[in-house]
């Protein structure tokens, strides 16, 4: 979609301030500013305020990412009913399935807010489990069920403890395949490729995929996804929008009611490592960036430059708190 920002007027800003006033973002001058059809502060406001809630770039510009939050963040549970199909329903309703689901022991993966088979698999568990016809459907007989037990529902999840346990498992490198992401030449280039050499020297399976914008990222973790990695490393582009920031920054997926515990952990080990060779602020930071959400695996992503002196020691430094994450 054309992004849409500051100083823009018509329909598709009209639908955006809109959707922000009924999700409750009620900033003043947002009314007058949807009478006029026009992209003005008050709507800035709004955009940057659902942004930050929602673990995006706050920006204040509605492109693909925030237009789609948005549309997901309109939808709770039982307003549709959910099942299989391609592309998959998205949406805050199916994260809240997720949620409660994976509190209750069903396993239904990552909470992403993304029906997959793994969604679809701890419905019919949940199903088989109260006696409810085993097709899949969240339909509604299957969400009054769930919402029957919310008083249940515990801030654990099962996903979670899932995610910590396969990473534990790991008893030597050769048991794991990472995937790098990240630009085919520069600075970052040269960071990736030290990093997966020295991965491969312990015995690693290294793949490498290109990401070279924000439009790349569903690309990149659809094919980790593909290839069952166990670990997703990304060097990410600066937005065109915006200049290199000046720290380093590790981010790790986190959804509000949700995160990678073994993501954070792995961000957190790298901003240690790195520190004593970047001699710059390293800030690691949850996110829900497309890349971070739509991934099974663990995921880490770096943004920023690296030095071309700091380069081969970062690389070291990275494969270090790789391999620390593993126990190795």
């Amino acid at each position: 979609m054309r992004l849409i920002r500051r100083g823009q007027t018509g329909v598709q800003v009209r639908d955006v301030q809109k959707r922000l006033l009924e999700l409750g973002y009620q900033e003043t001058g947002l009314d007058a500013e949807l009478r006029e059809g026009r992209f003005g502060e008050a709507t800035e406001k709004a955009v940057r305020a659902f942004q930050e809630a929602r673990r995006l770039r706050v920006d204040g510009l509605v492109g693909d990412q925030t237009w789609l939050e948005l549309v997901e963040a309109s939808y709770g549970l039982g307003d549709r009913f959910l099942y299989i199909t391609i592309p998959p329903f998205r949406g805050d309703d199916v994260r809240e399935a997720q949620r409660f689901l994976n509190s209750l022991g069903f396993s239904a993966g990552k909470e992403d807010g993304i029906f997959g088979r793994e969604t679809e698999m701890a419905v019919k568990a949940f199903q088989s489990n109260t006696g409810l016809p085993q097709d899949g459907i969240l339909g509604a007989s299957t969400i009054n069920a769930l919402l029957s037990l919310r008083h249940a529902v515990k801030p654990t999840s099962i996903a979670e403890v899932r995610e910590k346990l396969s990473v534990e498992s790991v008893s030597r490198p050769e048991e794991i395949e990472v995937v790098v992401a990240g630009p085919p030449a520069g600075v970052a280039a040269g960071l990736s490729r030290h990093l997966q050499a020295l991965l491969k020297d312990r015995g690693a399976v290294v793949l490498d995929s290109t990401w070279l914008d924000e439009g790349d990222e569903t690309g990149v973790a659809a094919a980790a996804n593909l290839q069952c990695a166990d670990l997703l490393f990304g060097l990410c582009p600066i937005p065109a929008t915006s200049s290199a920031p000046d720290n380093l920054i590790l981010y790790y997926f986190s959804g509000g009611k949700s995160e990678s515990p073994e993501g954070k952990r792995l961000a957190l080990l790298m901003a240690e490592a790195l520190r004593p060779h970047t001699h710059r602020a390293i800030e690691v930071v949850g996110k829900s960036f497309r890349i971070l959400r739509e991934s099974r695996m663990p995921c880490v992503v770096l943004e920023g430059e690296v030095r071309q002196p700091e380069v081969e020691r970062s690389a070291a430094a990275l494969h270090a708190a790789i391999m620390q994450w593993l126990g190795l």
